[in-house]
């Protein structure tokens, strides 16, 4: 967010980590209020589009490929990917 140049960059970290606990909702509710403050500040569309872009794309690497990844570690699934 801070190369993104959003406003307030750490309070939006802060908040989609704690988000980040509520299933299913609670990633895209902290991604509209970083979407709504970069629409309200940017004068063209490239900044919310690539807010919007960059959760779109974080949370899915997240979800397929670094969640599994962990947590086969730590339910010891010793051949992941199989």
């Amino acid at each position: 967010m801070f190369l993104l140049g959003v406003p307030y960059a750490l309070l939006w970290g802060a908040l989609i980590v704690i988000l980040r606990f509520v299933p299913y909702i609670g990633i895209w509710i902290a991604a509209l209020l970083p979407f709504a403050v970069s629409l309200a500040t940017s004068s063209n569309w490239w900044q919310p589009l690539s807010v919007l872009g960059m959760f779109a794309v974080f949370e899915t690497v997240a979800a397929m490929v670094i969640e599994p990844m962990l947590f086969s570690q730590s339910a010891a699934l010793q051949n992941w990917p199989c």
